[in-house]
């Protein structure tokens, strides 16, 4: 896109509904935002700002780091909802931007090769991925701990339901586990 385009999708509705931003030039604020956001598509620029509007509680016009990373959440395509037809049933069906977050996610953590591999033999891969998944980008260094602790608070809930009808709930667990160390190891495996 462009910074015009950034403008009219992104800048003009938020000033609706957010005050000048609190430098001293606004004018100058508005143009490096606009360049800043130049890169996104109408889609993320939309999605972006509406978002933003939706979730803001001040009404002070939001930094332009705050600005980047709203409109970052989205896809540049808007995605495709596909639904299943009556006769075939109600599931859910993934939409479009679920199947791109999770390729993403997979070739990040396999571009990544060593912290992944770290992740599998200390038992965090699955929230390696969750956290790739969730937030398009994967942890740094110092967020590790945390995620292995968070795997640790899995396993041990996991421990206080194995008896009985916990079994259906760790196997799904093991499953999901394995799913995500095919994806991404699976160069590795094929050797």
């Amino acid at each position: 896109m462009s910074a015009e385009a950034a403008f009219v999708n992104f800048i003009r509705p938020m000033m609706v509904a957010f005050k000048d931003p609190p430098s001293g030039d606004p004018e100058a604020f508005f143009q490096a935002l606009s360049e800043d956001l130049a890169s996104f598509s109408q889609y993320q620029l939309e999605a972006g700002a509406r978002h933003i509007r939706r979730e803001r509680t001040t009404r002070t016009f939001p930094t332009v780091a705050e600005c980047i990373a709203a409109c970052a959440r989205w896809p540049a395509v808007e995605p495709v909802r596909t639904e299943v037809p009556a006769a075939v049933g109600s599931a859910d069906v993934d939409d479009v931007a679920s199947w791109h977050r999770k390729r993403q996610a997979f070739a990040m953590m396999r571009q990544s090769y060593d912290l992944s591999r770290q992740a599998s033999k200390e038992g965090w891969l699955g929230q390696l991925f969750d956290y790739a998944m969730e937030r398009g980008m994967l942890p740094p260094p110092e967020a590790s701990g945390r995620l292995c602790a968070q795997a640790e608070g899995v396993r041990s809930q996991l421990a206080a339901v194995q008896g009985g009808l916990g079994l259906s709930l760790i196997e799904a667990y093991r499953t999901r586990y394995k799913s995500i160390q095919d994806g991404v190891f699976s160069d590795e495996r094929a050797a």
